[in-house]
C-alpha cells in the first residue's frame, strides 16, 4: 500500500492548522515586563503654622529599562486628585485641590524615567491642606500609577498597565508662629 497520499494529506492538515493558528497567537497579551519604580518622600522636619509645607516626591526607575508613566494621580501633575493621605492632630485633613475627570490620556501627560535614574517633583501640599494647628502630621502617598509602559506614546485606554507604588510615610511637625 503506498503511503505517499496518506502523508501529503497529513502535512496539509498540519500546515492549515498552522495557517490559522498564527494570526491567533498574535493576539495573546504580552508578558508584562516587571518595572522596578520605588519612590520617596520628604519634607522640612519642622514648619511653621502659615508657611509653605514643600514635599519632594522622587520616582526611582531602577529597572534596565527607560519607561513611560502616566502622570495623574501623582505629584507629577500638580493637584488634579488627591493621592495624600494626611492626619494632624484633629484627624484626617480635607483635601481642598481639584478633582478633575478625564478622558483618555495623551503623550504629554507621560514622564519618561531613564534607567537607573530619578525624576523629582516639589510641590507645597500646604496650597490644598491647611495645617493650621501645631503638632505633628503624618504623610503618605496613596495614590498609584495608572499606566506604566516601555513605548514612548500613550496606551490605549483597554492596554493601560496600572502598578500600585508604596511609599513610606514621613511626619512633618507643624510648631507655632510665623516667620
Amino acid at each position: 500500500m503506498n503511503t505517499l497520499p496518506f502523508r501529503k494529506l497529513i502535512i496539509a492538515i498540519a500546515m492549515a492548522a498552522c495557517f490559522f493558528l498564527m494570526p491567533m497567537a498574535s493576539v495573546a497579551e504580552p508578558v508584562q515586563p516587571e518595572f522596578k519604580l520605588d519612590c520617596a518622600m520628604r519634607a522640612p522636619h519642622h514648619v511653621r503654622v502659615g508657611n509653605p509645607v514643600p514635599l519632594t516626591f522622587d520616582l526611582h526607575n531602577r529597572g534596565d529599562k527607560a519607561v513611560a508613566v502616566l502622570m495623574r494621580n501623582t505629584p507629577f501633575e500638580g493637584f488634579l486628585s488627591q493621592y495624600l493621605t494626611i492626619v494632624g492632630p484633629r484627624g484626617r485633613l480635607d483635601y481642598g485641590g481639584a478633582m478633575v475627570k478625564r478622558g483618555p490620556a495623551g503623550a504629554g501627560e507621560y514622564l519618561r524615567i531613564r534607567a537607573h535614574t530619578k525624576r523629582t517633583r516639589t510641590i507645597n501640599i500646604g496650597a490644598v491642606y491647611a495645617f493650621d494647628t501645631p503638632g505633628k502630621y503624618r504623610i503618605q502617598f496613596t495614590g498609584n500609577l495608572q499606566d506604566v509602559t516601555l513605548q514612548k506614546g500613550p496606551s490605549l485606554p483597554d492596554e493601560l498597565r496600572p502598578q500600585t507604588l508604596t511609599c513610606a510615610e514621613i511626619v512633618i511637625d507643624i510648631v507655632p508662629g510665623k516667620v
